[in-house]
């Protein structure tokens, strides 16, 4: 049913479609990267798409599909291709995408119109809630700018399964202003506080985000057989395999602190968090907090980014963006911040400082010297 033809430096694949009779043609990808045997392959899973989208169009009858009738569809095509938090999150985009629209609403008859009232409406209850102006509210635009880019997707879904023809949020905006704050950087003395009174299970936590700038789901999978205490590293993998822009392979250095605190935890499974979850480790994050007198935002990604900024002043900035999985500009954006040790007295005191102690160790050997000479 479908063939694979070349057009230029890429594979395509054409087809006709057995319900509308007309031609389609697919780009699969360059042909310096793929063969011809695996651009055939790629042709015979799109093959089993058009078949199985066809049969669904004749079950489907002329009646146009719901919006209700095609989230199981989205999910049931796309759901086995994402991670469980990423499941949940498009649950939410689609629980809001229908509140707004209609679970009855046919998916053709959603219009330009029906997009930007469901956006406005989104926006009017965001300032009932939030406020104009603060910054609530402008992390809630952001919420809305996510929700727009989703529901773009989705309808992109729908467009290649020809259930709709335009894709009527196109017109709405996706982008919000960025959120301009001072970020905070934990120091060693609070990160101690909290290990000194911490369970194993959320110690280990703790560390493997401070000390090692692990994300709070790579530290809960992170298992002993990846701790390399010979190598001084730590082996990250992505999540079932499944790499992205934000999981991927790397190895992190295991430095003498977390060298220490690793050894000195008992081993009850085969993970180095042992059963904690994340979920339940950021309630007891914030309990604890309380209890030892640590104020103002506390997360496991602050400990992260923490981490990021304290690696910055002893390392090159290329092995620091290795050691953390993410690119130099995610880091400039998302994770940099200033200690407040920075804001103790100018740089240029404490060189001066330095310079007159290594002045007065050099006038005692002089002194020493001369009463040894004399």
């Amino acid at each position: 049913m479908v063939s694979l033809n070349r057009n230029g430096r890429y594979w395509q694949a054409r087809w006709i479609d057995p319900l509308t009779g007309r031609l389609c043609r697919r780009s699969i990808g360059p042909r310096e990267t793929m063969n011809r045997s695996q651009a055939l392959a790629v042709c015979a899973v799109i093959g089993d798409e058009v078949s199985q989208s066809a049969t669904i169009r004749l079950e489907h009858g002329d009646k146009p599909i719901t919006l209700a009738e095609f989230r199981e569809k989205w999910f049931a095509m796309r759901g086995g291709d994402l991670l469980k938090s990423s499941v949940r999150v498009h649950q939410r985009y689609w629980n809001t995408l229908i509140d707004q629209v209609g679970a009855d609403t046919a998916l053709p008859s959603v219009n330009k119109q029906i997009a930007l009232d469901a956006r406005t409406r989104l926006c009017l209850a965001a300032d009932a809630r939030c406020g104009v102006g603060t910054i609530a509210r402008a992390k809630a635009e952001s919420t809305i700018a996510r929700f727009v880019r989703n529901a773009r997707q989705y309808w992109r879904d729908a467009s290649k399964l020809d259930y709709v023809k335009d894709n009527p949020w196109l017109s709405c905006k996706s982008s919000a202003p960025e959120i301009q704050l001072p970020r905070r950087v934990l120091n060693d003395n609070e990160i101690e506080l909290l290990l000194a009174k911490a369970k194993p299970g959320l110690r280990c936590l703790i560390a493997l985000c401070y000390y090692a700038g692990l994300r709070k789901s790579e530290a809960v999978r992170l298992e002993w057989c990846n701790v390399q205490f010979h190598k001084q590293r730590l082996v990250v993998y992505p999540p079932q395999g499944r790499v992205s822009t934000k999981h991927r392979y790397r190895e992190v250095l295991l430095c003498k602190r977390l060298d220490v605190i690793l050894t000195e935890t008992l081993r009850v499974n085969h993970l180095v968090c042992g059963s904690v979850t994340g979920d339940r480790a950021w309630l007891d994050l914030h309990s604890l907090a309380q209890e030892v007198g640590i104020e103002g935002d506390l997360s496991f990604q602050l400990m992260r980014s923490s981490c990021e900024n304290n690696w910055m002043g002893s390392y090159p900035p290329n092995v620091v963006t290795a050691w953390m999985g993410h690119s130099a500009q995610v880091a400039a954006k998302h994770y940099r911040g200033v200690p407040d040790s920075f804001y103790s007295g100018d740089p240029r005191d404490v060189e001066i400082a330095k310079l007159r102690a290594e002045l007065e160790i050099e006038r005692a050997k002089r002194l020493a010297e001369m009463l040894e000479r004399n």
